[in-house]
């Protein structure tokens, strides 16, 4: 009986799933929305359930309301609307590009900011993502040049918030070795954002080069198990960015910045070979600080939390 009593409510709810299906095929069907997290989800429900009290009041309530608000707010809405403006065009000048080229490193990735303005970003985990989000210019949601240095599911899980929170101009990843991925829940997740959100993505063999601006070059390089790291040159200052990884595949070039994981014992025999002119533990795995010579300047991102370089094409200096 109960089968047979659920009947007409089950055909409708058929009939509703099949318009909600072919009209999801539609060309703008759906727009992802990027940033709309918490605090505007709540603005929202609150705004919407304000909206639904005040419209079930009586008419005469509604006007007296609108007239008292209309006397009351103007004012205060025109104080605020000049507020905002003064903030919003502060922000916007001090965030201006400056001409110099930001690299600030958290967790396991890296953050670049090109003297032009450009975002780069290599995946890592921990804090990077929360450094993004402060030093992002505020109408720029775009990173202009995405790199996962691995096809793991953890390296894709690392950087799929950000996939999920802006939008990508380019995807760089290791070329897959040999079959196709390993289907996982987390890899369809993956190639879902990636539609939604990245521009144009493709596999990137080590050796790669790109010529970012006049004077600034990024080398994808071969990482320990098939992955990337990136060497970023300006001028003659020099960042080896492995993250997670270690560097006993390839050597770094000498005098560099040197971003890398200690876990490998090898990569200390590396690092003495070309000594770096800085040495920033990731923070991941455990960093061989007690075997590192003195005449290396050695920051572990386990204690120091988020460092940042600037370079002017020149000169580098350390300014957190």
């Amino acid at each position: 009986l109960a089968r047979w009593a659920a009947l007409p409510a089950y055909a409708l709810l058929t009939a509703t799933l099949r318009v909600v299906e072919a009209t999801s095929q539609l060309p703008f069907a759906a727009i992802p929305v990027y940033g709309f997290e918490t605090p505007a989800a709540l603005g929202y429900v609150v705004g919407v359930g304000a909206l639904s009290v005040v419209s079930a009041q009586p008419a005469g309530f509604r006007k007296r309301l609108g007239a008292w608000l209309g006397k009351v707010a103007r004012p205060g809405a025109i104080a605020m609307t000049v507020l905002i403006g003064l903030i919003v065009g502060g922000v916007t000048l001090l965030q201006r590009p400056d001409g110099r080229l930001h690299v600030t490193l958290a967790g396991t990735g890296a953050y670049i900011q090109t003297p032009e303005g450009r975002q780069i970003v290599y995946a890592g985990g921990g804090a990077l993502l929360p450094v993004l989000g402060r030093a992002m210019p505020l109408f720029d949601r775009e990173i202009d040049l995405f790199i996962l240095p691995d096809r793991s599911d953890i390296a894709r899980g690392i950087g799929l918030p950000y996939l999920q929170r802006y939008r990508i101009g380019a995807l760089a990843q290791p070329p897959l070795l040999g079959g196709i991925d390993e289907p996982t829940d987390m890899l369809d997740a993956w190639n879902e954002a990636v539609g939604l959100s990245v521009g144009l993505h493709r596999d990137t063999p080590a050796g790669t080069r790109i010529e970012l601006e006049p004077g600034l070059t990024l080398t994808l390089e071969a990482r320990a198990g098939g992955g990337l790291r990136a060497r970023l040159g300006h001028g003659p200052t020099v960042f080896e960015l492995a993250g997670s990884g270690d560097l006993t595949v390839g050597a770094p070039t000498p005098n560099a910045i040197v971003f890398a994981a200690g876990r490998a014992r090898d990569a200390l025999a590396v690092l003495v070979a070309e000594p770096p002119r800085w040495l920033v533990w990731a923070d991941a795995g455990a960093p061989l600080l007690a075997g590192v010579p003195a005449a290396f300047r050695a920051i572990r991102l386990r204690d120091a939390g988020v460092v940042e370089f600037v370079s002017d094409g020149k000169t580098v200096v350390r300014v957190r």
